[in-house]
């Protein structure tokens, strides 16, 4: 996991910026969790929950910007690539590898879970 966060925090906008984003976002939706250990599978959280709440304002932004005319829309972190667009299943293939090896590994991370229930919730959403 440190290893992750490193290259989170370190990639910054020389790869889209998504670095620093998916850590601004991760925050904001964690932020009144209570979160201790994102390495503890026994956390506590409902994930399918917080993110059944990202996607329903994701859906009421979307919706309000079609309302005023506006076609700018701002993307969630490490889900919008335009390759996945109306598919059920959108895990980028590295996306696949880093949760297989922590899986191998015995290792959880709770944010990582997170992305995987909030694609899903999103194209549920519509």
């Amino acid at each position: 996991n440190k290893a992750m966060i490193g290259f989170l925090t370190h990639s910054g906008y020389a790869h889209g910026g998504n670095g620093y984003d998916g850590i601004a976002f991760l925050i904001e939706q964690f932020r009144d969790t209570g979160l201790i250990d994102p390495a503890d599978l026994r956390h506590g959280l409902d994930l399918a929950a917080l993110a059944r709440r990202c996607a329903g304002e994701y859906a009421s932004y979307k919706a309000s910007r079609k309302t005023s005319g506006s076609l700018e829309m701002k993307k969630i972190p490490g889900v919008h690539h335009p390759v996945f667009k109306d598919r059920p299943v959108n895990h980028d293939p590295r996306e696949v590898y880093l949760w297989d090896l922590l899986a191998a590994r015995g290792e959880y991370d709770v944010f990582h879970d997170f992305y995987r229930v909030l694609v899903q919730a999103l194209f549920d959403a519509g």
